[in-house]
Protein backbone atom coordinates (compact mmCIF):
# COMPACT_ATOMS: atom_id res chain seq x y z
CA UNK A 1 0.00 0.00 0.00
CA UNK A 2 1.04 3.69 -0.61
CA UNK A 3 0.48 6.66 0.90
CA UNK A 4 1.08 10.05 0.20
CA UNK A 5 0.60 13.08 2.34
CA UNK A 6 1.38 16.60 2.75
CA UNK A 7 3.25 17.10 6.29
CA UNK A 8 1.64 20.11 8.36
CA UNK A 9 2.58 21.19 12.21
CA UNK A 10 2.76 18.70 14.66
CA UNK A 11 4.64 16.38 12.33
CA UNK A 12 8.03 17.19 13.63
CA UNK A 13 8.58 13.66 15.15
CA UNK A 14 7.90 12.89 10.97
CA UNK A 15 10.33 15.00 9.80
CA UNK A 16 13.08 13.93 12.62
CA UNK A 17 12.31 10.59 11.06
CA UNK A 18 13.30 11.60 7.43
CA UNK A 19 16.40 12.92 8.61
CA UNK A 20 18.19 10.01 9.00
CA UNK A 21 17.23 8.54 5.98
CA UNK A 22 17.26 11.35 3.94
CA UNK A 23 19.13 14.68 4.87
CA UNK A 24 23.09 14.84 5.33
CA UNK A 25 24.79 14.62 8.57
CA UNK A 26 25.19 18.32 8.61
CA UNK A 27 21.49 18.65 9.74
CA UNK A 28 21.74 21.43 12.38
CA UNK A 29 18.04 20.87 14.28
CA UNK A 30 14.38 21.14 12.89
CA UNK A 31 13.35 24.50 11.90
CA UNK A 32 10.11 24.26 13.25
CA UNK A 33 8.41 26.91 12.11
CA UNK A 34 9.20 25.22 8.63
CA UNK A 35 5.55 23.34 8.63
CA UNK A 36 3.86 26.95 9.74
CA UNK A 37 4.33 28.38 6.22
CA UNK A 38 1.39 27.77 4.58
CA UNK A 39 4.23 28.19 0.99
CA UNK A 40 6.24 25.51 2.12
CA UNK A 41 5.40 22.42 1.17
CA UNK A 42 6.73 18.84 2.24
CA UNK A 43 5.16 15.55 1.25
CA UNK A 44 6.25 12.09 2.79
CA UNK A 45 5.34 8.48 1.07
CA UNK A 46 5.17 5.85 3.19
CA UNK A 47 5.41 2.76 0.96
CA UNK A 48 4.27 -0.97 2.70
CA UNK A 49 4.62 1.01 6.04
CA UNK A 50 7.90 2.29 5.22
CA UNK A 51 9.58 5.52 4.69
CA UNK A 52 9.35 5.52 0.51
CA UNK A 53 10.37 9.00 -0.51
CA UNK A 54 9.29 12.81 -0.03
CA UNK A 55 9.11 15.80 -2.12
CA UNK A 56 9.31 19.22 -1.47
CA UNK A 57 8.34 22.63 -3.01
CA UNK A 58 7.79 25.90 -2.43
CA UNK A 59 5.22 28.88 -3.44
CA UNK A 60 6.50 32.39 -4.80
CA UNK A 61 4.86 34.91 -4.97
CA UNK A 62 5.75 37.54 -8.14
CA UNK A 63 5.24 41.57 -8.39
CA UNK A 64 3.72 41.30 -11.82
CA UNK A 65 0.90 38.36 -11.47
CA UNK A 66 -1.28 37.38 -8.34
CA UNK A 67 -0.95 33.79 -9.44
CA UNK A 68 1.59 31.98 -7.58
CA UNK A 69 4.79 30.59 -9.29
CA UNK A 70 5.54 27.13 -7.26
CA UNK A 71 8.91 25.32 -7.52
CA UNK A 72 9.85 21.60 -6.94
CA UNK A 73 13.02 22.16 -5.48
CA UNK A 74 13.89 18.30 -4.66
CA UNK A 75 11.88 14.98 -4.88
CA UNK A 76 13.42 11.76 -3.55
CA UNK A 77 12.66 8.07 -3.66
CA UNK A 78 14.49 5.29 -2.40
CA UNK A 79 15.83 3.32 -4.62
CA UNK A 80 13.95 0.21 -3.64
CA UNK A 81 10.61 1.92 -4.22
CA UNK A 82 12.31 3.59 -7.43
CA UNK A 83 10.66 2.84 -10.95
CA UNK A 84 7.14 1.31 -8.79
CA UNK A 85 5.39 4.92 -9.33
CA UNK A 86 6.11 6.59 -6.02
CA UNK A 87 7.42 9.74 -7.33
CA UNK A 88 4.75 9.99 -9.87
CA UNK A 89 2.59 9.97 -6.93
CA UNK A 90 4.26 12.46 -4.93
CA UNK A 91 4.19 14.86 -7.99
CA UNK A 92 0.66 13.79 -8.28
CA UNK A 93 0.03 15.40 -4.69
CA UNK A 94 2.17 18.22 -5.04
CA UNK A 95 0.03 19.00 -8.48
CA UNK A 96 -3.46 19.21 -6.40
CA UNK A 97 -1.32 21.53 -3.56
CA UNK A 98 -0.44 23.78 -6.39
CA UNK A 99 -4.50 23.82 -8.25
CA UNK A 100 -5.58 24.10 -4.50
CA UNK A 101 -3.40 27.28 -3.84
CA UNK A 102 -4.41 28.80 -7.25
CA UNK A 103 -1.99 27.75 -9.14
CA UNK A 104 -1.78 26.70 -12.73
CA UNK A 105 2.07 25.04 -13.16
CA UNK A 106 5.21 24.45 -11.34
CA UNK A 107 8.60 24.33 -12.64
CA UNK A 108 11.48 21.48 -11.60
CA UNK A 109 15.37 22.00 -12.50
CA UNK A 110 17.01 18.36 -12.90
CA UNK A 111 20.39 17.32 -15.33
CA UNK A 112 19.80 15.55 -18.64
CA UNK A 113 21.91 13.16 -17.61
CA UNK A 114 19.69 12.07 -14.86
CA UNK A 115 17.65 9.88 -16.84
CA UNK A 116 15.23 8.37 -14.03
CA UNK A 117 14.51 11.89 -12.66
CA UNK A 118 14.03 12.88 -16.71
CA UNK A 119 11.71 9.96 -17.14
CA UNK A 120 9.58 10.96 -14.03
CA UNK A 121 8.97 14.06 -15.03
CA UNK A 122 8.25 13.15 -18.75
CA UNK A 123 5.96 10.58 -17.04
CA UNK A 124 4.06 12.86 -15.12
CA UNK A 125 3.56 15.37 -18.05
CA UNK A 126 6.18 17.52 -17.55
CA UNK A 127 7.59 19.21 -20.43
CA UNK A 128 11.10 20.62 -20.94
CA UNK A 129 11.18 23.52 -23.03
CA UNK A 130 14.83 24.55 -23.35
CA UNK A 131 17.39 22.49 -24.13
CA UNK A 132 19.75 25.31 -23.31
CA UNK A 133 18.69 26.30 -19.29
CA UNK A 134 22.09 26.78 -17.22
CA UNK A 135 21.73 27.20 -13.52
CA UNK A 136 24.31 29.05 -11.29
CA UNK A 137 25.32 28.53 -7.73
CA UNK A 138 26.74 31.38 -5.72
CA UNK A 139 28.39 30.47 -2.53
CA UNK A 140 28.39 33.52 -0.05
Amino acid sequence: MKEIRRLKKGDEALIERMHSTFFSDDWQQLNTGFLDNPHNYLYYAYANGEIGGFLLGYCLERPDTRIPMFFLYEIEVLEPFQRRGLGVMLLEAFKSGVLAAGGTNYFVLTNASNLPAMGMYAKAGGVSQHSDVVMFDFDL
